[in-house]
């Protein structure tokens, strides 16, 4: 099964272009090679893991909600039945926190944590994670 989002290079070129800031400055500033960046930019299917989109989204000064938009994870699998442990956590602790949790966020989230390299996530990374996602769409 695969897992790649859509739309991000073009959001991020955009962003990088409002900024007036070019590729290599963009690499140097987030700390990721120029290559991955490009492919990134590039790539209809490009998949960066969750560390890349935070630190391309700490340089250009935006959430990651803002990079990853609106409806870009693309994905054949839908949010299981039963919750892994790490969301079923997630959804209890906000739901503590008297929210009722957003099945289309825990749904991204679970996608991005079935990326490589996502496994050493906290559940408070997870928690600002689902957090930015809703400051970025205000639901």
């Amino acid at each position: 099964m695969s897992f790649y989002m859509t739309n991000i290079g073009p959001r991020i070129v955009a962003l990088r272009t409002e900024k007036g800031m070019s590729l290599s400055e963009l690499a140097r500033v987030s700390d990721i090679s120029k290559s991955l960046l490009h492919r990134i930019e590039n790539n209809d299917t490009s998949n960066p893991e969750l560390e890349t989109l935070r630190k391309i989204a700490k340089a250009l000064d935006v959430t990651v909600g803002d990079l990853i938009g609106n409806e870009v994870v693309k994905s054949a699998r839908q949010l299981p039945a039963k919750r892994p442990e790490w969301l079923a956590k997630l959804a209890a602790r906000l739901k503590k926190e008297g929210k009722e949790p957003d099945e289309d966020f825990l749904e991204a989230l679970y996608v991005l944590q079935n990326r490589k390299g996502q496994s050493k996530s906290t559940e408070d990374d997870w928690l600002y994670l689902y957090q930015t996602l809703e400051r970025s769409f205000k639901r």
